[in-house]
């Protein structure tokens, strides 16, 4: 029997065969309130070099409400003709980009094949976040680039906060430093396996690229005996899948 790569082994082997170029990632709050109200969660924009696309992200970030239904209206228009792909496809379309890119926090991978087709400028990753400090390393964008190539990507993390009651406040503020590692998780992987698909829903763009999700998010909170009983580095971890279930249960809303 002949055995066949999975769809992330694809991509891993010809990240392997590529040489790499790190770059550490400019941090942004986000200000536009409830324009843009993803709360627990951190949207890193991956864009091609030099686009407007994301400085008129970082101006929309900063409250320009103007600036963010442009980037809204720009990316509805870029996605409204997306090609559904399936894994299989996803991977090689991939791999036969000149550059394609990994998405590291305090150096763990959390996304990997990150790629713009033609005709797309940016791209979100979607990440559940419970609203603790982040780890001094930060988020890197790990490029993996064709010999000869010319092409770059870059990147912007925009991070919402949650909600948060005292009790969870003052867990998260007595999380040991070595877990800061936790308060961020892994990529949103969509439950379509569709490349894009996005519309505008509420002044907030509704994304889906492969493994990342972007919509509006219900709160949810763990109770102060719940807080109690876990201690700091419990609760930090469970706040984050609480995070990550209500992004899950948001997109299962807007199917």
């Amino acid at each position: 029997m002949t055995n066949v790569a999975e769809p992330q082994d694809v991509i891993r082997y010809e990240a392997e065969a590529r040489e790499i170029r790190l770059t550490k990632l400019e941090t942004l709050e986000n200000r536009l309130g409830e324009k843009f109200h993803i709360p627990g969660s951190i949207i890193v924009f991956v864009g091609r070099h030099g686009t407007p696309a994301l400085a008129s992200v970082r101006k929309a970030m900063s409250g320009d409400a103007a600036s963010f239904e442009a980037v809204s209206e720009s990316i509805k228009k870029q996605y409204q003709n997306g090609k559904q792909m399936g894994l299989d496809e996803l991977a090689k379309v991939a791999v036969a980009s000149p550059v394609f890119a990994d998405l590291r926090y305090a150096g763990v991978t959390l996304n990997t094949g990150i790629f713009l087709p033609q005709g797309v400028d940016l791209a979100p990753v979607v990440l559940p976040y419970n609203g603790g400090e982040l780890a001094v390393e930060g988020f890197t964008l790990a490029e993996h680039v064709k010999q000869d190539a010319k092409d770059r990507l870059e990147a912007v993390a925009v991070v919402t906060h949650p909600k948060l009651s005292k009790a969870e406040l003052a867990a998260l503020s007595k999380v040991d430093p070595s877990q800061f590692s936790l308060n961020v998780g892994s990529a949103m992987w969509c439950e379509t396996t569709a490349w894009a698909v996005a519309s505008v829903i509420a002044d907030a763009v509704l994304l889906t690229m492969g493994l990342a999700c972007l919509m509006p998010v219900p709160e949810q909170m763990l109770t102060d005996a719940e807080v109690a009983a876990l201690g700091p580095n419990a609760s930090a971890r469970t706040m984050l899948s609480m995070r990550r279930q209500a992004l899950r249960e948001s997109f299962a809303r807007t199917r």
